[in-house]
């Protein structure tokens, strides 16, 4: 739990439908604080923290998803094909901590100022992102699936 950061000016970002999910960023002590929205790193971590306060140090990087630098043309195709949720639904940010990771919607209020920041706070550094969290990774493990799968029909066939 947060204690004494309250009186703090910072800038947030929460998504107005569902209750307690929100992102803070408080530039004054220079950390970002994930309710309700953040995942350990973990085979047994499925459910979202409290609460976790991070160090801008501790951010290892973000990844624009269907939205900003990351466009995504082939994906919304394959989306559009297979899939029954709009590609504007699930154009986010992916941001990578030492100690799991976070993804913001732009569903969410806030959501261009924070993904600004964000993307300040990380313009310095080296971005990286482990290979499992970065969502162009999606596309490959979709394909790699998908291989199996028909490579085991073959084989039974």
């Amino acid at each position: 739990m947060v204690t004494g950061r309250s009186e703090e000016s910072g800038i947030s970002c929460h998504n107005p439908s569902a209750s307690g999910q929100r992102i803070r960023i408080l530039k004054e002590s220079r950390t970002v604080v994930f309710s309700h929205c953040h995942h350990s790193r973990g085979a047994f971590e499925l459910a979202p923290e409290m609460e976790r306060v991070v160090s801008f140090d501790e951010i290892l990087g973000t990844r624009d998803f269907l939205t900003g630098s990351h466009r995504g043309t082939w994906l919304r195709i394959l989306l559009r094909l297979g899939s029954p949720l709009p590609a504007e639904r699930l154009a986010s940010v992916f941001i990578s901590t030492r100690f799991g990771r976070a993804r913001v919607f732009a569903s969410w209020r806030g959501f261009a100022e924070i993904r600004r920041q964000l993307h300040a706070i990380t313009a310095a550094k080296s971005n990286s992102v482990p290979l499992s969290e970065d969502p162009r990774m999606i596309p490959v493990f979709v394909v790699l699936l998908l291989g199996v799968t028909a490579g085991m029909i073959w084989i039974l066939l």
